[in-house]
C-alpha cells in the first residue's frame, strides 16, 4: 500500500512561483529524493518537496540542478538546515516498512494495519 499525500502535493501545485528560478508558471511538485529510491509515499513531506516549473523540473531530473541546492531551499522553507532536511529524508528512506512520520511532531508512529 502506497501512502500518497494528495492534499500536500496539491498545495505544491497551487504555488505561483517556481522555487528554483522564481518565475511564475504552472508548477509541479518535485520529490527531491524520488519515491522510487525506497521510501514510497513516506517521502511526501514538505522537506522533500519543492515546486518547480516544467523547465526546472526537467533540469532537476537531468541532474543539472544539484539535490543539495534543492534541499537547501526546501529546508529553509521548513525552518531547517539543508543537513537537517537531508537527515530526516534519509531516515525515512531507511525506515522499515510500517513506520511513517508524524510531520508535526517529527516522530514516527506505527501504522495501524489489520
Amino acid at each position: 500500500m502506497k501512502i500518497i499525500d494528495e492534499p500536500l502535493l496539491d498545495e505544491f501545485r497551487r504555488k505561483v512561483l517556481c522555487e528554483w528560478c522564481e518565475r511564475p508558471a504552472v508548477l509541479v511538485p518535485h520529490h527531491i529524493y524520488a519515491r522510487g529510491m525506497g521510501g514510497g509515499g513516506r517521502l511526501d513531506i514538505r522537506e522533500n518537496l519543492i515546486s518547480l516549473c516544467c523547465i526546472c523540473h526537467h533540469f532537476a531530473h537531468m541532474g543539472a540542478i544539484q539535490r543539495l541546492s534543492l534541499l537547501a531551499i526546501a529546508g529553509k522553507r521548513c525552518g531547517k538546515t539543508c543537513e537537517e532536511a537531508k537527515d530526516l529524508i534519509e531516515r525515512l528512506l531507511h525506515a522499515k516498512k510500517g513506520i511513517i512520520p508524524r510531520e508535526q511532531e517529527g516522530s514516527y508512529e506505527e501504522e495501524n494495519r489489520p
